[in-house]
C-alpha cells in the first residue's frame, strides 16, 4: 500500500507564485496536468524545471528557492553564470543539473557540487 500524497498548501501558493515570475521573466510556458478542482496549479510539488533555451537571467534563478522538490533542472544554453548558481545550491532534492553552453565556470561548479554531493552536474 502506498502512502497518501502529503502536500503542504502554503509551498504550493510559493511554488504557483514563483512558477508566475518565472513566466513573466523568461516567456516560458509551464504545462502540468489539470486538477478539476484547481484547473491553473499543480496539485503536488514540482519536480522538473526545463528552462533551456531562454532568456533565464542569474537574479531569475532566485525564484527556484521556492521548488524544495526539484530532482531535476535544464538550464541549457542560457546566459547563466557562477552567480545565479548560488540561488541552487539551496536546491537539497536536486539530483540532475544541466548547466551545457552556459556562462558558468569549472570553479563555480565544483563549488556547487560541495553544496550540492547528491547532484549530477553536467556542464
Amino acid at each position: 500500500m502506498t502512502s497518501p500524497l502529503v502536500v503542504r498548501m502554503d509551498q504550493l501558493s510559493e511554488q504557483n507564485a514563483a512558477m508566475d515570475a518565472l513566466r513573466r521573466l523568461v516567456g516560458i510556458f509551464i504545462w502540468y496536468p489539470a486538477d478539476e478542482s484547481s484547473p491553473e496549479y499543480p496539485i503536488e510539488p514540482v519536480t522538473e524545471i526545463d528552462l533551456g533555451d531562454t532568456s533565464i537571467t542569474d537574479d531569475a534563478l532566485a525564484h527556484l528557492t521556492h521548488f524544495g522538490s526539484l530532482e531535476w533542472l535544464c538550464l541549457e544554453n542560457t546566459s547563466v553564470t557562477d552567480a545565479g548558481l548560488r540561488h541552487i545550491a539551496g536546491l537539497k532534492s536536486l539530483r540532475e543539473l544541466i548547466l551545457v553552453k552556459t556562462e558558468t565556470t569549472v570553479a563555480g561548479v565544483n563549488a556547487l557540487k560541495r553544496e550540492l554531493p547528491d547532484c549530477e552536474i553536467q556542464q
